[in-house]
């Protein structure tokens, strides 16, 4: 095992242990997060506040609210991707607890190193996985023109600069900032998808990020699990 990943694996735990702080440990939402957390790929977002998402879950399973979860999927990657976040949402499913689940279908434009544009035949078969999966209504979200974006000159130098160390990702849109924007606003317009969700009552967004980081995009006001979508799928 490298230093880094020991780091990491340190860094996840630690996390786990804040949330769990004033969680009865025989408890449905300890339960929740102890088979949560070995599928994620870094910390709960926002960073830090693990213990407000377990505590906004606890209090959720106490009242009987149900728990809405939004399953982000990229069209271009969904079908690689679809069994990590199913997994997620099976951890989550415990008795007593209502879960609600929407996947958002994101069709991220101009993905490099993937189709530009999801065939309807593609998008059919999306459909189909999704549905046979059982997560629930499927919400197509993709850039429009009409959209709102508000832009962070911050993070879009960070954004930047992140996609320039990535070899695989360094044609010239990403170079020239073309696609950092794009990049911004679809996940600006998830979050708030997200965000207004989270009016109703507690609301988590599990979403496949390869950096935890890029999580700052989707916005400061909600709860996110980036799932990890490498390697085997832990069993529960």
């Amino acid at each position: 095992m490298t230093e880094l990943v020991e780091h990491f694996n340190r860094q996840l735990q630690s996390d786990q242990n804040r949330a769990l702080k004033g969680i009865e440990p025989e408890s449905t939402t300890a339960s929740i997060l102890k088979d949560l957390y070995p599928l994620l790929r870094g910390p709960l977002y926002p960073k830090g506040k693990g213990r407000d998402v377990a505590g906004r879950l606890d209090e959720c399973i106490e009242k009987g609210s149900p728990v809405n979860l939004f399953v982000v999927l990229v069209a271009q990657t969904a079908q690689a991707e679809l069994s990590y976040l199913t997994r997620a949402v099976e951890a989550i499913k415990k008795p007593g607890v209502t879960v609600v689940t929407t996947v958002i279908l994101a069709d991220w434009p101009r993905i490099v190193k993937a189709p530009a544009v999801p065939s309807i035949s593609d998008i059919e078969s999306i459909t189909k996985l999704i549905d046979r999966a059982g997560l629930g209504e499927i919400k197509r979200v993709s850039r429009e023109a009409a959209d709102t974006y508000t832009p962070d000159e911050k993070l879009r130098r960070w954004l930047l600069k992140f996609y320039e160390r990535q070899e695989s990702m360094a044609d010239i849109d990403r170079v020239l900032g073309f696609q950092v924007d794009e990049d911004l606003a679809m996940r600006q317009k998830v979050g708030r998808i997200i965000s207004k969700a989270s009016a109703g009552g507690f609301t988590l967004g599990l979403t496949t990020e390869l950096n935890p980081q890029l999580l700052r995009l989707y916005g400061k006001d909600i709860f996110l699990a980036n799932i990890n979508v490498r390697g085997e799928i832990p069993s529960i």
